[in-house]
């Protein structure tokens, strides 16, 4: 039993402008390459999330939407004070994502457009649990240095196909970025 002495409340105002945007990648190290190189270049992006093939194309049967299914998505929210801030940051990840050989691109800026575009990674869960229903979806995070982010979800990949487990194809990562490398 414990006494909480202090408590710490971070309150962040509602964007006055938001924006999504999905990105397909034929390789797993483009789509994290992107993710690093936008991180470098100090774009304030909101989220980013990466969903490999096998995720996205449960996610594509459980929310019955027709995302191409390529070796990685990326999953990008921006925000800003202004609509022309945050299609700057679009433009500029747009343009990272093309000099790693970007498949598709789908970018949504009204709510409901928003809305629908993001449901299909709010359903990743779900997703993964309907592969094998019954099954019990463990969930966890992992901290690597940027600088073997691609290599580890490549190897984790390939330990996930190689291991015992049913449901083994499946990979849904949030790529929360902080300093450091």
């Amino acid at each position: 039993m414990g006494i909480i002495t202090k408590a710490t409340l971070k309150l962040h105002p509602t964007p006055q402008c938001v924006s999504v945007a999905i990105c397909t990648f034929n390789s797993v190290k483009d789509a994290v390459e992107t993710v690093i190189d936008v991180r470098r270049t100090g774009v304030p992006i909101a989220r980013v999330e990466f969903l490999d093939d096998s995720m996205l194309a449960a996610v594509n049967s459980y929310s019955h939407t027709n995302y191409e299914v390529t070796a990685g998505a990326l999953f990008f929210e921006f925000h800003g004070l202004s609509d022309e801030e945050v299609a700057h940051q679009v433009e500029v990840v747009s343009a990272i994502a093309q000099d790693h050989n970007k498949v598709d691109w789908k970018w949504a800026t009204e709510p409901e457009d928003r809305a629908t575009l993001w449901q299909a990674r709010h359903n990743a869960y779900y997703a993964a649990k309907k592969l094998l229903p019954n099954s019990i979806v463990i969930t966890t995070d992992v901290c690597v240095p940027i600088s073997r982010l691609a290599e580890v979800i490549v190897e984790t990949k390939q330990d996930i196909l190689q291991s015992k487990l049913r449901a083994r194809k499946v990979l849904s990562c949030p790529l929360r970025l902080n300093a450091g490398n």
